[in-house]
């Protein structure tokens, strides 16, 4: 038996003769030997390359017995032979009880000594290389474990019956409770996700998709998925589903998307605006001069004609106001910021949609702490608060109602709410805040984007949601000034 690094073999004897005798003889063996006249030598000469101790039961000053212990606390692989020349059951029972691979009585047949040696050291050797084994086997595992767990994807493992049988840390993280619930499957990532991999199970192969996962901590994700078959394995997992995180990335394509729409109008509004602002003036003009005239005709063929001089003057101030929502998305985005007294704000704005709100019915109700502060353009947050009380009250469509607007402290600065008791957003909530679409019969579509461009311009955040006065709930997230 030959290896790299010889095996060693350990002879515990007080009679020197028969040691040395037994140490040439485990020559035939290729191994290394040593001998120990007594339990204490035998401490001293142990080391992790000891794979056999031939040992006395009878020492001098020890039972052979008392060796395994040490021996196995440096090899656990290791196996130890025991010898005796006055053997007993009970001395039989006590080896093998405490773990002794043979027991031999003297004189020792060399021919059994050999053939048990032998045994043993193939056991020690086949012992040690999968001892070997399993550590390179963990250490790799940990090494892998160690990659997949600190990659920015999702790594998903699909099993049997389409159940989640791995995730790594990113994936974990997303679908919290999921897979220690033990009942994990695809179902917690979407219905996208469940067609896609039928789709893969069905035709062997599917095209990148995306879907839309709640993360406990961050909210709302977009992950876009690859699914791919695993080679038949005996592993648990048979589709590896890889995911990236592009939430931000659909965001800024978002907002890219936006703001070339915005610039587009802005160039459309540039152009139009001194064309549109010119005749519109004459025509406010003349339409004064014709109701002072009228001022001075007979009232029966006046009431005839005012009517529609009324009619042209709302609408003049109709295309008058869509003009000027034009030239609020025109306008340069700069701000000149400045700590803002929320609580003052608010109070403002209810002075000047109190009249408005009381002639509907409508109960305008303000909540604001003093002395909370926010960076920010006066002018243009109370242009937000003023437009957000206004589309409240549209929404109640002429019902009387509840319109609530709060200043709050939050995490990382300040939250401003208009909250009322109306029907809520619906399912248009995220197209209520593109150029031009309204709910609205005479709206423009451009109220919530101005509000949008607004906060964007203060590096906020606008949200849309649901009130507990039952309606609907436009947040906006501030820096605190």
């Amino acid at each position: 038996m030959t290896t790299e690094r010889p095996l060693r073999v350990l002879i515990v004897d007080d009679n020197r003769d028969l040691a040395e005798n037994l140490a040439e003889l485990f020559e035939e063996l290729e191994v290394e030997t040593a001998i120990a006249g007594s339990a204490a030598q035998a401490r001293d000469l142990l080391d992790e390359r000891t794979a056999l101790a031939l040992v006395d039961v009878g020492l001098p000053d020890a039972n052979g017995l008392e060796l395994l212990e040490p021996l196995r606390a440096l090899n656990p692989a290791a196996e130890i032979l025991l010898m005796t020349g006055q053997g007993t059951l009970e001395t039989a029972i006590a080896a093998v009880r405490h773990g002794a691979y043979a027991y031999l009585l003297k004189p020792v047949d060399v021919d059994d000594l050999l053939a048990l040696a032998e045994r043993a050291l193939a056991q020690v050797q086949l012992r040690g290389e999968r001892t070997a084994l399993a550590r390179a086997l963990a250490a790799s595992e940990a090494i892998y474990r160690g990659v997949v767990d600190n990659v920015e994807a999702w790594i998903v493992g699909i099993g049997s019956e389409s159940k989640l049988v791995f995730a790594n840390r990113r994936a974990a993280e997303g679908l919290e409770g999921v897979l220690s619930s033990g009942d994990g499957s695809v179902q917690a990532l979407g219905e996208p996700f469940e067609s896609a991999l039928g789709a893969l199970l069905r035709d062997g192969e599917v095209p990148a998709f995306e879907t839309t996962v709640q993360h406990p901590a961050a909210g709302e994700r977009i992950i876009r998925w690859q699914l791919t078959h695993v080679p038949e394995t005996r592993t648990a997992v048979d589709v590896l589903a890889m995911g990236l995180d592009v939430t931000e990335q659909r965001t800024l394509e978002h907002r890219s998307a936006r703001a070339e729409a915005m610039a587009a109008i802005g160039v459309l509004t540039t152009g139009l605006a001194h064309e549109i602002r010119n005749p519109l003036n004459a025509a406010s003009l003349q339409l004064q001069l014709l109701s002072r005239r009228l001022a001075k005709v007979d009232v029966p063929r006046r009431d005839k004609l005012t009517a529609p001089v009324e009619l042209v003057r709302h609408e003049l101030a109709r295309l008058s106001s869509l003009l000027d929502d034009f030239l609020g998305l025109a306008r340069p985005a700069s701000l000149r910021t400045e700590s803002v007294d929320l609580q003052q704000l608010v109070q403002q704005v209810a002075r000047l949609e109190a009249p408005v709100c009381a002639e509907r019915g409508i109960r305008l109700e303000v909540e604001a702490p003093a002395g909370l502060m926010a960076r920010g353009e006066p002018g243009r947050l109370e242009q937000v608060l003023v437009n957000l009380v206004a589309n409240a009250a549209d929404a109640l469509d002429g019902e009387p109602g509840r319109i609530r607007v709060r200043a709050e402290r939050n995490a990382g600065g300040v939250t401003l709410t208009v909250e009322d008791s109306g029907p809520g957003f619906g399912e248009t909530s995220e197209k209520l805040l593109e150029p031009f679409f309204t709910t609205k019969a005479a709206g423009t579509g451009l109220g919530l984007t101005i509000v949008r461009r607004i906060v964007e311009l203060h590096e906020g955040e606008l949200r849309l949601g649901s009130s507990d006065l039952g309606g609907a709930a436009v947040r906006i997230d501030l820096a605190a000034g």
